[in-house]
């Protein structure tokens, strides 16, 4: 086949999770390649005439969709698959609507609680703050932790207002504050296989003695720091967890099916102290870098990089 990988334009001075785009590129370039395809890579930019050329040049079998923001703004995430559907290219992953929905973390929570998923309680406004904290200020739109960290855990309005300004300053971008849940935390990732999605061997996110167990921009992005050393993933369980994966893994099967996700996904999930899972976040596009969680989990269940991008590429076509 001929594919193009379609990615989001980095600039030089990106920060570490955009940065993190071009080695996605790279790894799945290879992965293509040794599988047989022939490959070229293209940003996404709004000259459409440009683009359009080149692809129309080009002449792709299909599109491998690593677009994850246009012009830096994550909210237009949903943008390449509807382009790539006036053109009848076919492309990899979720469509445009999953892709909204998921991206923007309160109204996928909205979703989330229509279809009675349990998600935390969470705040679109600085004007009330219940008794029921503390909160964690996050990003309504970005993903990769931007903006979290410590700090992010407020305990009254005062410090609520304090944080979302701080946030707005420095990173812009609409916010929110969702109850914080203690307890443990899993990643689930779903990846398509010849009789549907399949759950991968689930990660359980270990903090070694940190203040503020949270998976925040520096455990993800900054290997020197405490944060990332001290978060770990951990595939090892025993009897007891037996109950809570079933839980777990049927949780995640129907975040896919509310969400009509394809390809591949991932659903964040804590459980408190009484055993209840909770929603944080779900993700049409995980991280596919060779070192990422989602690939982790792949060679959990005995697949290689390789395995994953085909399972990608063999969704597209069924679609």
């Amino acid at each position: 086949m001929r594919i193009v990988i379609l990615h989001s334009a980095i600039t030089e001075n990106a920060d570490p999770d955009e940065q993190d785009t071009l080695v996605q590129v790279n790894a799945i370039y290879r992965a293509l390649e040794k599988l047989g395809n022939k490959v070229i890579s293209l940003p996404f930019i709004l000259d459409f005439s440009t683009l359009s050329s080149a692809l129309q040049k080009y002449q792709p079998t299909l599109v491998f969709n690593l677009v994850e923001s246009v012009l830096g703004r994550t909210e237009l995430i949903h943008l390449p698959p509807l382009y790539l559907e006036q053109l009848n290219i076919p492309y990899t992953g979720s469509n445009a609507n999953a892709l909204f929905l998921s991206s923007d973390k309160c109204l996928s929570k909205r979703l989330l609680q229509a279809e009675n998923i349990t998600t935390p309680e969470w705040l679109e406004t600085e004007t009330v703050f219940p008794a029921n904290g503390p909160y964690l200020v996050k990003s309504v739109l970005e993903d990769g932790s931007l903006g979290l960290d410590r700090d992010s855990l407020v305990y009254d309005q005062q410090q609520l207002i304090k944080i979302i300004h701080d946030r707005r300053q420095r990173f812009g971008g609409k916010w929110f504050a969702e109850r914080y849940i203690a307890g443990r935390e899993f990643n689930i990732a779903l990846l398509a296989g010849p009789q549907g999605p399949e759950v991968l061997p689930i990660a359980e996110i270990q903090f070694a003695n940190l203040p503020l167990p949270i998976v925040d921009y520096a455990a993800k992005w900054y290997p020197d720091s405490v944060e990332y050393q001290a978060t770990t993933s951990c595939f090892n369980f025993n009897e007891q967890d037996k109950l809570l994966f079933k839980k777990l893994i049927e949780l995640s099967l129907h975040c896919w099916k509310v969400f009509k996700f394809s390809g591949y996904a991932r659903v964040d999930v804590r459980v408190d102290q009484n055993g209840q899972p909770w929603v944080l976040e779900v993700n049409a596009n995980p991280c596919l870098s060779p070192d990422a969680g989602f690939i982790a989990a792949a060679e959990q269940a005995g697949l290689d990089y390789n395995d994953v991008v085909k399972r990608i590429i063999d969704a597209s076509k069924q679609c």
